[in-house]
């Protein structure tokens, strides 16, 4: 839990005789029944437990100038902060860097801004990064790419500073070489994950780090498109990596340049990849030059080359003898022409090498056509968090237990939702990806068979065009939904009659173009909306802004998306015109026009 770290330091708020004070008005107030308790009855002591299950705004924000008490508490000298900035207005954000943050630099070890305005605030002018001696982790969302050197040439001066996790709002302007080089100058980091974007990701140009020093990193997650010739630079300075994630390892065309030396990495004992163009025969050559050392492996792919089951024997006794997690997961299309008895999906092969390992697989197929979709993967001892419903095809295996453990369903076909014979206990997100028609009862009927639409947080409907009346109805039985990303929707089908309510709804976001009349529409739907990401014709804007300001709304979020540059103008002229407001922030990243106020 994040909050603020109590201290067990003599050097109290209070002196001995205050303390004793306290306790004797508690047990005063236990031993006679008419007397009234109040947290003010409370010990520090029992005080710092109850700080301890809230965010430290939520403490700052319900305790902070209720007395010099309290004051104090929040505020101890002795203690460490650990500062969460999430989603929150800017004037609250002013208060609390003020009151919080800017005179207790010194104390906080953990800080994480969400959100693209607070970086740049919290770290000017960028020499401000030297003060936050104590921090040891940081995390930054929705970075403004601008400020990548300054922030990180001044994060080197920091002697605690071991875990950072940093991705960008924005299209990362410069070779990804750049950001790797910057952050493999912090000496002291142990944990490092980077998501981030660039014109290049469709090509993945390799990456060259020549005026890099090794780091003493040991867990590395990179969340992009990533070269395989490109590992060949990058662990050269990462000789104490134990964990490496990439989201997306390409090598298209073949990579031919395994004549160099191998840089075999001996403390890298996790390995997770998503395989994109790479065949097997490269992804082997990998697994001899730097991951021999492996314990555990969670791999996805898509090409066939994956599929042989005798050659992933042969390279697992031959090269990767430690091994004792073997999580496959293949998703892929192979051509009707293509044999079946070719791969492994014929259970053709050696079953004692594989069972008596405890690596139980599992396969669904489907014909599209002259093509078949394949999804074979590996059922024990991983529990996967992410599961994609296409179809079902016989029983549950009995061994298919893990689905407790799956936190985001993706549906992809309509005949997975005719058919499915799974459930998700556990599963806090959806995503629908394809539009049907259930063949019996409506939507929200047949998605709450798959999962408990009770305790769904996170609804994302993709690559379709849903009636709007439909998703309302799905929602209706969602009463913890607090995001909603839709792609396309049904406006016609949008009705004022019979008027419903999420309340729950916090964050809204929609990729298709939205008229100021739906927007009315959708905030009368969703009163509580404080974040919202919308698509939107320029003549809309001017009354959009005007209704934000001037009609009653929870909103403290704004982001107009595909916007040219003159809208920037135009929006802060219109604001300081018509005097809408006054403590505002705007900028725009990537055509993308963020305003918080």
């Amino acid at each position: 839990m994040i909050g603020i770290k109590r201290s067990r330091s003599e050097n109290d708020l209070y002196d001995h005789n205050n303390n004793k004070k306290q306790k004797s008005d508690l047990e005063l107030s236990v031993a006679s029944p008419k007397t009234k308790s109040c947290l003010e009855n409370l010990p520090n002591e029992t005080i710092y437990e109850i700080f301890d299950y809230l965010d430290s705004f939520h403490v700052y924000q319900s305790f902070f100038s209720l007395n010099t008490r309290f004051d104090r508490l929040i505020l101890n000298p002795t203690g460490l902060l650990q500062v969460n900035i999430g989603a929150m207005t800017k004037l609250d954000f002013d208060l609390y860097h003020r009151h919080v943050i800017t005179p207790n630099r010194r104390r906080i070890n953990y800080l994480r801004l969400s959100n693209p305005f607070t970086a740049d605030l919290i770290f000017s002018p960028p020499l401000t990064i030297c003060r936050f001696t104590q921090l040891k982790t940081l995390i930054l969302e929705q970075f403004d790419s601008k400020y990548m050197k300054n922030v990180l040439q001044h994060l080197i001066q920091l002697p605690k500073l071991e875990s950072l996790k940093i991705s960008f709002a924005d299209l990362f302007p410069l070779l990804p070489a750049v950001l790797f080089q910057s952050i493999f100058q912090l000496s002291k980091l142990k944990l490092c994950q980077v998501t981030y974007r660039t014109k290049f990701d469709s090509i993945s140009p390799p990456i060259y780090l020549p005026q890099a020093t090794s780091t003493s990193i040991e867990s590395l997650t990179i969340n992009n498109r990533f070269s395989v010739e490109s590992l060949f630079d990058l662990y050269r300075f990462v000789p104490q990596l134990r964990y490496l994630s990439i989201n997306s390892l390409a090598g298209y065309p073949p990579f031919m340049g395994f004549q160099r030396e191998s840089l075999l990495l001996k403390h890298l004992k996790t390995l997770s990849l998503k395989i994109d163009d790479v065949q097997f025969g490269t992804f082997a050559q990998l697994v001899k030059s730097f991951f021999s050392n492996i314990e555990i492996l969670h791999l996805e792919a898509n090409h066939s080359s994956y599929l042989h089951l005798d050659q992933w024997q042969d390279l697992i006794l031959s090269s990767m003898p430690n091994l004792r997690v073997f999580d496959f997961y293949y998703n892929g299309i192979l051509h009707r022409n293509e044999a079946i008895d070719q791969f492994m999906l014929n259970n053709n092969f050696d079953q004692s090498f594989w069972n008596g390992r405890g690596w139980v697989f599992v396969q669904t197929e489907k014909q599209q056509g002259n093509l078949r979709r394949i999804m074979f993967y590996s059922l024990n001892p991983y529990r996967r968090k992410d599961y994609d419903l296409y179809w079902e095809h016989g029983s549950i295996h009995p061994l298919d237990d893990h689905l407790s453990s799956v936190e985001h369903v993706h549906l992809r076909s309509d005949s997975g939702l005719k058919n499915a014979k799974k459930y998700f206990p556990n599963a806090t997100t959806l995503t629908i990806e394809h539009y049907f028609q259930p063949a019996r009862g409506s939507l929200a009927t047949i998605v709450n068979e798959i999962l408990p639409l009770k305790q769904l947080k996170k609804l994302v409907i993709e690559n379709i065009s849903y009636p709007f009346d439909e998703i309302l109805q799905l929602m209706k039985l969602t009463p913890n939904l607090q995001f909603l990303s839709v792609r396309r929707i049904n406006y016609p089908f949008l009705l004022l009659s019979n008027l419903f309510q999420v309340t729950s709804l916090k964050t809204l976001e929609i990729c298709q173009e939205c008229s100021y009349e739906y927007f009315q529409i959708m905030m009368m739907h969703f009163p509580q909306l404080d974040t919202l990401r919308i698509a939107m014709k320029r003549p809309d804007i001017s009354q959009t802004i005007r209704y934000v300001f001037t009609q009653s709304n929870h909103l403290f979020s704004l982001c107009f998306t595909r916007m040219p540059k003159v809208c920037l103008r135009d929006i802060k002229n219109l604001i300081r015109y018509e005097k809408l407001i006054v403590n505002y922030t705007i900028k725009l990243l990537d055509h993308d026009l963020y305003l918080w106020w």
